[in-house]
């Protein structure tokens, strides 16, 4: 059970890791786009005429991208795109572009086309390391040059508008990890001045742009003179990440973390007219309580609706957490519950004698008090002592050893124990004794009326079956297990008569009625489990909460994935409790067998069917060690050859007995060490068949298948800046 839970636990943690990296990329790879920002800082003066004076620290970074060919298409072009009003932006003049990483400072040049296929041939010589300011729209692949004077937007022009593009044409780049530009300007006309105050809103970052930020930061400042009693500042964003702060001379400081797609940011300012003489656009009357009052109801709204938000989303979590409390302790509770169903109880009373179930339902009981032990290593043992029921009723003999070894022996009268001479006299046919088996298909297994006293089970018929159809395919009643599994290979005739012994097994398991399905004890709470952690996270997530989604969600999954991984699939009935436990008693029986004083003929005359049981649940290598020990005579020849002569146990220990290579003489008082260990690659018989029978029940059942701070106060200001690259 324990190593059950180990494997469980790795398993849920593994699973648990691999959903939370596809859905951080999920979540988060959305906003990592070719072209993204690891950070933009914004350095903005106020002068005394109102205009603003912008200094933009941008770093870029720059993915590897393809066209629609597939071909690699590089970098060129980096742009801002901003929108003249002359209600709100007149003009942009004095720019100059840095290229601060290579340590470059640009130059300015006419607009250029970059998807100009003869452009691109001369671009790094002719373009690059120069930047443009263009009067027209980005798709205007013939924008002329915007010129301050003679482009601006005067008062003349009132409600009209137009985009300019302020550009740099890079060298050709395919992926760049960080690229930092100095990018200043200085923007004209944005300020309007009331008979108390100057104000103006900038937009730095619209809702148009397609870039997104890991950080953005910046700092407003005002002229010389300027205090927190002279000047008001507030910042618009629909970022949830923002802060906020004020310093003594009355400039702004703001911090948006993870500025996303469509995201906006902007400034709405105020200061006392006297800092800003000279402002040009003028109107009559007082602004500043106008403004004030605006602000405030648009911050008083949007607070209220964050507040709303935030305490409906604690609520969320508080009771997200609670019922997932809850439901993790009902789901252990159902666990342990389960768990408590699939384990004898009380102290275990060795049996000693045949069990009251048949080998395969006694495998079945012990693959259910055993969980740890492999779904395959159990489907082998269990044929394997099918197999040895067969030998032991005398439908079929098992030899050691490949079948060549019998070519011109008459196995269905040669005496064992002059075979085992004659195989443990030569060295090497003693090795290769170890390596497989050779079945004898019977006269018996053909006799009807032999066939119905034998009072075969019908998983035992069922494998007789089987083994008699592989004898034709191979044409031969006589064969070793390596003849039958590459007999088996892609033999869907097989398939049908492995599943007919499978299902003969659970048929007779369920007559018997001594498990039920533990997944209805605790499935449901666990499948409950898992369903709610996966739909906190993605409601998280949607909010944009991601990480509280999984603070929530993953405690939640791993006790839901683990309990359905863990939880045994069947536990035991009344009935089966008490069959178990005698399959219990007689497997501790076996284990403890050398610590016995009281054993008397009986036991040698079970001896068969301990290894058939043994075998049925994988522990035949102990027992025959336990039996080694009791028995100090298995190693003496004569012994052996009068008492063992035609059981299954003879060749476990006939090939290790009073052989050339064995010193019974010196067999110490256990009996094992001196009889085996001169055969290290010698497994046990029941071991054997085991192994091989497993690799056959493999190879048949693949033959079955074909093989296939701020807040919203809505965006406008003047500006409207967007970004893009081409």
């Amino acid at each position: 059970m324990w190593k059950g839970y180990a494997r469980a636990a790795v398993g849920v943690v593994a699973i648990t890791v691999v959903l939370c990296l596809f859905s951080w990329l999920w979540v988060f790879g959305s906003d990592s786009p070719y072209l993204s920002y690891n950070s933009i800082d914004y350095q903005t003066q106020v002068l005394s005429n109102g205009d603003l004076k912008v200094r933009e620290r941008l770093d870029y970074r720059l993915r590897s991208r393809t066209d629609d060919d597939g071909d690699t298409k590089p970098w060129r072009q980096l742009y801002w795109q901003c929108t003249l009003d002359s209600a709100k932006l007149t003009g942009i003049s004095d720019v100059s572009v840095t290229d601060v990483t290579d340590g470059v400072t640009y130059r300015q040049t006419n607009p250029v086309d970059a998807s100009d296929s003869e452009r691109q041939a001369i671009w790094d010589d002719e373009y690059a390391n120069t930047w443009y300011i263009a009067d027209g729209t980005a798709e205007n692949s013939y924008a002329t040059t915007y010129r301050y004077d003679n482009d601006g937007m005067g008062g003349s022009d009132s409600g009209a508008s137009k985009t300019v593009e302020l550009g740099w044409n890079i060298p050709t780049t395919v992926e760049r990890d960080s690229l930092v530009f100095d990018v200043e300007m200085t923007l004209h006309g944005v300020s309007a001045a009331y008979d108390d105050v100057s104000t103006f809103q900038w937009e730095p970052i619209s809702t148009k742009n397609e870039v997104p930020a890991r950080k953005v930061t910046g700092t407003v400042s005002f002229p010389e003179g300027a205090d927190g009693n002279t000047t008001w500042t507030w910042l618009h964003t629909d970022n949830g990440a923002s802060a906020v702060s004020h310093a003594s001379d009355g400039s702004l400081r703001f911090t948006l973390d993870n500025l996303k797609s469509n995201e906006y940011v902007n400034v709405v300012a105020a200061s006392d007219v006297s800092l800003t003489p000279s402002v040009q656009r003028k109107s009559s009357g007082a602004y500043l309580g106008t403004l004030k009052d605006r602000e405030t109801k648009l911050e008083r709204k949007a607070r209220g609706s964050k507040r709303i938000h935030a305490i409906l989303m604690v609520l969320s979590w508080l009771l997200a957490i609670a019922g997932g409390v809850l439901l993790c302790a009902e789901t252990i509770r159902r666990l342990l519950r389960a768990e408590n169903r699939a384990r004898c109880h009380g102290d275990v009373i060795y049996w000693r004698d045949k069990l009251p179930v048949d080998v395969s339902e006694a495998a079945w009981l012990n693959e259910v008090l055993e969980r740890d032990s492999k779904k395959s290593d159990s489907a082998g043992n269990t044929l394997a002592a099918l197999a040895l029921v067969l030998a032991k009723k005398g439908m079929i003999a098992i030899y050691p050893g490949p079948h060549g070894f019998y070519d011109g022996v008459d196995l269905l009268h040669m005496d064992a124990a002059e075979l085992s001479r004659i195989i443990g006299s030569d060295r090497k046919t003693l090795k290769k004794a170890s390596t497989t088996s050779t079945l004898v298909i019977l006269p018996k297994a053909f006799d009807a009326k032999t066939l119905a006293d034998a009072g075969l089970h019908d998983p035992e018929a069922r494998l007789l079956d089987l083994l008699i159809a592989v004898s034709e395919r191979v044409g031969s009643r006589v064969f070793d297990l390596r003849q039958m599994r590459k007999a088996c290979t892609k033999w869907k005739h097989g398939t049908e008569l492995l599943q007919d012994c499978e299902t003969a097994r659970k048929a007779g398991i369920e007559r018997l009625g001594v498990t039920q399905d533990g997944f209805s004890l605790y499935g449901v709470s666990a499948v409950l489990t898992v369903v709610l952690g996966v739909c906190v996270w993605l409601f998280n997530a949607w909010q944009g909460y991601a990480v509280a989604g999984y603070c929530i969600a993953i405690p939640l999954l791993l006790v839901g994935l683990f309990v359905l991984m863990a939880g045994p699939r069947q536990v035991l009935t009344d009935k089966g409790r008490e069959y178990a436990g005698k399959c219990l008693g007689l497997k501790r029986y076996m284990l403890d067998f050398s610590d016995f004083r009281d054993r008397d003929a009986s036991d040698l005359a079970l001896w068969d069917w301990y290894l058939i049981y043994a075998t049925a649940f994988g522990i035949s290598d102990r027992l025959a060690r336990e039996m080694a020990k009791a028995y100090p005579q298995l190693e003496d020849r004569q012994w052996l050859d009068e008492h063992g002569s035609g059981t299954l146990w003879y060749w476990t220990y006939a090939l290790g007995s009073g052989n050339s290579f064995s010193d019974t003489s010196s067999v110490s008082a256990g009996g094992w060490s001196s009889g085996f260990s001169a055969f290290s690659g010698f497994s046990d018989f029941g071991s054997q068949i085991s192994s091989g029978f497993s690799d056959i029940s493999s190879t048949i059942s693949s033959a079955g298948s074909d093989g296939s701070g701020g807040f919203d106060g809505g965006d406008g200001g003047s500006g409207g800046g967007s970004s893009g690259g081409r």
